[in-house]
């Protein structure tokens, strides 16, 4: 149409021989020209917002989402109906909401989809900003240019909770149906933990598996992965002590080439002076991700993790619908786990992990400024303000400024997220001792002074008892 119409404009061409040769109709042809109708106008009614109004509009609902405040629909019909409003458009809508009609007319206009949001915590949002990624890239390129490594030397570790009940996926059923069910083992299960590890070249270790349980007896074993590491604490969770027993284990699982690096998160069952030693030891290089940045940077959480939890709810999905009239118990999860374990950690995954983290090949380019979006601010703008265009109506929130309040923190804690190296690592932990052996005499101190202030009261309430018998003795006495 649009060349058409050029075709006509530049008296190179009739009308009809420029609708037969670019295949228009000579009356929408006719039409078009003689109204100054833009070449881009679609058949059908005129918008209720003009063209700039729902460019503006789409631009404001992609930065909020890409910020981490993305807008439901009920939002984006309120400000339609706002914008309508203070633009003075001759306009349907009614109840201070644009029509359903009109947002999915919208939708589909512009190509915006709903999806579901992924919870981020305000610690994640806040730490994963971008001088934290910059400053751990930089790290990480100095030790890949000391070290000289390559990807079967490159690991990363993380852990991952599991339990019994799993969350059902969507299921087919009847339109219109009020209910729809799906059998789990009970209401709430307990986290039996794995921890996986592997490297940039797709080299997948065997896990650990961590039960709620003192003792791990050798039915909780069947069924596991190859070469699997049992053993239990008192919640089913990690912490130093198992930690040092799974470092061992990766040390004999690797393959005997020097040195290697390790990459896993700062949680404070991961740093102790026994690790640090026995890395030390078999030259093993460590170095931890920066606090809260775990979802952008880690390659089991990029690339791993979810797969794993998609293949164990389909493995629990397929034991509960062969065994109909059992539930499944803690007995059950390493056989779970052994038919979800070679689908999910496989080459193809662990090497997209390390590519999409940025981690091997090293790219920071992978990490985008919109995935850093939400760090640009901590909370919205509050309190409403009159609005007179639509320059007032589309505000993108802004960074606040933190209250004192707010940016308080117990001492000796980092505010900000950071990488640490080994070295680190030994000199925080001195750091750490020395402080604990300050707080221990100051805290023995004070007990002592108590126990003086205690045993000094009951002298003194002894006398005065002492006191007070031996006066009623003596009035005894005299009578």
């Amino acid at each position: 149409m649009k060349k058409a119409i050029e075709a006509v404009a530049m008296q190179k061409k009739s009308l009809r021989q420029a609708a037969r040769e670019y295949g228009v109709p000579a009356t929408t042809l006719k039409r078009r020209i003689d109204t100054s109708l833009p070449a881009e106008a679609k058949p059908g009614p005129q918008t209720v917002l003009s063209k700039e109004e729902e460019e503006r509009l789409v631009s404001y609902i992609i930065t909020m989402a890409q910020i981490g405040f993305g807008l439901s629909p009920h939002d984006i019909r309120s400000l339609a109906y706002e914008i309508a409003e203070n633009s003075g458009h001759n306009h349907p809508f009614t109840n201070g909401l644009a029509g359903k009609d009109w947002f999915q007319a919208f939708t589909r206009r512009h190509k915006i989809s709903m999806r579901v949001p992924q919870p981020l915590s305000y610690a994640r949002a806040k730490n994963a900003n971008p001088g934290v990624v910059e400053e751990f890239f930089d790290r990480l390129s100095a030790l890949y240019a000391r070290l000289e490594l390559s990807a079967s030397q490159i690991y990363n570790a993380d852990e991952t909770g599991i339990s019994c009940v799993h969350k059902p996926p969507k299921v087919c059923a009847k339109r219109g149906q009020k209910a729809v069910w799906s059998i789990t083992a009970a209401e709430k299960g307990r986290t039996n933990t794995i921890l996986a590890s592997g490297s940039a070249s797709g080299h997948a270790l065997p896990p650990m598996i961590i039960f709620p349980r003192q003792r791990v007896s050798l039915d909780l074993m069947s069924g596991a992965p190859a070469d699997t590491l049992f053993t239990g604490t008192t919640l089913g969770w990690i912490n130093s002590g198992v930690f040092l027993k799974w470092f061992k284990f990766f040390v004999s699982q690797i393959p005997p080439k020097r040195p290697v690096l390790l990459l896993y998160d700062g949680h404070a069952s991961h740093i102790s002076t026994d690790v640090i030693e026995y890395a030390h030891l078999h030259h093993i290089e460590i170095m931890c991700l920066p606090a809260h940045s775990s979802h952008l940077l880690q390659p089991l959480d990029v690339g791993v993790f979810k797969p794993l939890k998609t293949h164990f709810i389909e493995a629990c999905r397929k034991f509960l619908h062969s065994n109909p009239g059992r539930v499944i118990t803690i007995y059950d999860i390493s056989q779970l786990v052994g038919e979800a374990w070679p689908q999910a950690l496989t080459p193809v995954n662990l090497i997209s992990g390390f590519s999409n983290s940025g981690i091997y090949p090293l790219n920071p380019a992978k990490i985008t400024l919109e995935k850093l979006a939400p760090s640009q601010l901590t909370n919205p703008l509050a309190g409403a303000q009159p609005k007179k265009s639509i320059d007032d109506i589309l505000v993108v929130p802004q960074p606040a400024q933190e209250s004192s309040t707010a940016t308080r923190r117990k001492p000796g804690l980092a505010i900000s997220g950071r990488c640490i190296t080994e070295a680190e690592f030994r000199k925080e932990m001195k750091e750490k001792q020395n402080c604990w052996k300050l707080r221990g005499k100051s805290r023995r101190k004070k007990q002592r002074k108590k126990r003086k202030r205690r045993s000094g009261k009951l002298k003194k309430k002894g006398r005065r008892k002492r006191k007070r018998l031996k006066r009623k003795g003596d009035c005894k006495s005299e009578e």
